[in-house]
């Protein structure tokens, strides 16, 4: 319904934002990872919005990162997992470690977020390992190389071949820390052996 919502800060809590957009003041769901960020009140603010219709409410809900927005809705997915678990689940650890723990079905660290038990996190794991990719947040793994240039085109080049982000830049590290790479067409090849090996097609 709506893509997101540009507008004046009036009012911001720990679990909500009201945002004047035209004249029209919109009452959001926010994760404290995105109160923590918020500007101060009668600044301009921009948030991703969810719009979730149910038989006798609607509700939207807000993210100053399309990132927290798709892990929402993955969260949503699940069932069991409703708004409410999906914004403690953004309000207790960053998309990062989100994504990171269900790629290394680490259900401990998932399991820290208050009302999340083990048998939920599990199974979250094993919902959302196939579908995690999605999110463009491959910020916790970090380029270790000699050449960036060389590294960043690379990625880009595996990325469009549908390679998950965080997948490519562990396959680009690895073979950096092994030799040095001066052909970027060299380092895409050895990359596509190396992910076709570890069965990431």
């Amino acid at each position: 319904m709506y893509e997101y919502i540009n507008g004046v800060l009036i009012e911001k809590e720990i679990t909500y934002a009201v945002v004047d957009a035209n004249g029209v003041g919109y009452y959001i769901h926010i994760p404290l990872s995105t109160f923590e960020k918020l500007p101060q009140i009668n600044e301009t603010v921009k948030l991703f919005t969810h719009h979730l219709q149910a038989e006798d409410s609607q509700r939207l809900f807000g993210f100053l990162v399309p990132q927290e927005r798709q892990l929402f809705r993955l969260l949503m997915t699940i069932s069991g997992v409703g708004p409410k678990l999906s914004l403690a689940i953004l309000s207790s650890l960053p998309v990062q470690r989100v994504v990171s723990a269900v790629m290394n079905s680490d259900d401990a660290t998932l399991s820290t977020v208050s009302g999340l038990g083990k048998k939920t996190a599990a199974r979250l794991i094993i919902e959302l390992k196939d579908k995690i990719s999605v999110i463009g947040t491959g910020e916790d793994v970090q380029f270790v190389g000699h050449n960036s240039e060389i590294l960043l085109s690379a990625e880009t080049a595996l990325i469009n071949l549908g390679y998950s982000r965080i997948e490519v830049r562990r396959t680009l590290n690895k073979l950096t820390e092994q030799k040095e790479y001066s052909d970027v067409q060299k380092l895409i090849k050895d990359s596509i052996k190396l992910l076709y090996k570890k069965g990431m097609l």
